[in-house]
């Protein structure tokens, strides 16, 4: 694997997580790996969101991970 986008910080619905994507070569067949982690209640949280391009993955996670908070 090949960093693309070094560790850096983002937003996902609402949260801060570092971020950091990697190209994967397998067997000639190229594609991008991103990883996501924050802490959150105590719990270490990671998110491995795998697509073709860097673009499809951020488009992946802006329409897909959504948190809720949970009503009283």
């Amino acid at each position: 694997m090949e960093t693309q986008k070094a560790e850096s910080p983002t937003e996902v619905s609402g949260l801060t997580f570092v971020e950091a994507v990697l190209k994967v070569n397998e067997g000639g067949h190229v594609h991008y790996r991103a990883i996501y982690t924050t802490f959150l209640k105590g719990y270490i949280l990671s998110l491995d969101v795998s697509a073709a391009t860097p673009e499809k993955i951020e488009q992946l996670v802006a329409r897909a991970v959504q948190f809720k908070s949970k009503s009283k």
